[in-house]
């Protein structure tokens, strides 16, 4: 394996990326769940009118119970990040900013300059989508030690799915969404940060011009527009929708667009300097 190969794997930004997501998502569920205030309240209060420690182990236990499901694991652990959420992909292009400035720097050392380059970037796509899906894949493993359904129809998103697939295999839907739409978003934006790093050659560039871009059209379209069916925060939130598996996939085709034109724009321009 070549080095580059190695250092955009086993670097710093995809071990930040994964294990701070992957906190995130447990920390969430912990607090928005009230898991962290059903395990330290005071269940001697006299509104429980609880006098025995029997009493209060029972009482804190079926609290617990009542929180151990799969909508409340996944509901809870989202209801923060969905804010932040291509963060975690685009850390991982991070690396390709060092790139751009050292090892894509000498057009001449290589072959063919631009499918190089388009490797380059479709390399840390893949990254960032990977990086997203095992997070989840972690996140739902540990889950399905603990975690039932509750309902039988989890919405659109299991459309493609048989009947009762979700309520019968809800391990299997969480890996399913794990795999597609969630490996998408991470896909799609980790390449988005790619082509803003052609463009700028800047790290905090390749955060903070992606992550307007989400919120806007987060924003845009569902709170002023009201286009809900279009709205980027609707394929984060795919586990709790009215649309169907492929209608998820939409939200991201302005953000695919938009990176591939920036990427064709900067391939031409580079074609009318160099000649490859």
């Amino acid at each position: 394996m070549k080095t580059i190969s190695i250092y955009r794997i086993f670097n710093k930004y995809n071990v930040i990326s994964f294990t701070s997501m992957l906190l995130i998502l447990w920390i969430s569920w912990a607090f928005a769940s009230y898991f962290i205030e059903i395990i330290t309240m005071d269940y001697y209060a006299e509104d429980l009118a609880i006098s025995t420690k029997e009493e209060a182990d029972n009482a804190r236990y079926q609290f617990i119970i009542g929180i151990l499901t799969w909508e409340r694991y996944i509901d809870s652990a989202m209801r923060y990040i969905v804010y932040i959420f291509p963060l975690f992909s685009l850390l991982t292009v991070l690396p390709f900013c060092d790139e751009l400035n050292g090892y894509y720097s000498y057009p001449a050392r290589f072959k063919n300059y631009s499918k190089s380059l388009i490797n380059g970037i479709l390399c840390h796509s893949f990254i960032g989508g990977i990086t997203i899906s095992a997070v989840f894949f972690v996140f739902f493993s540990v889950g399905t030690v603990f975690m039932i359904p509750q309902i039988e129809n989890i919405g659109g998103y299991a459309s493609i799915l048989p009947d009762d697939f979700y309520y019968q295999h809800p391990y299997l839907f969480f890996l399913f969404m794990s795999f597609t739409i969630y490996f998408a978003i991470g896909f799609v934006f980790s390449l988005l940060g790619c082509s803003i790093a052609l463009v700028t050659r800047k790290k905090h560039d390749v955060i903070i011009i992606p992550m307007l871009l989400y919120l806007c059209d987060a924003y845009i379209l569902g709170g002023v527009l009201g286009l809900y069916k279009y709205q980027i925060f609707g394929s984060v939130c795919a586990f709790n929708t009215v649309y169907s598996t492929f209608e998820n996939f939409i939200p991201l085709l302005p953000f695919f667009i938009i990176s591939i034109l920036i990427i064709l724009i900067y391939n031409l321009k580079q074609r009318n300097t160099l000649k490859w």
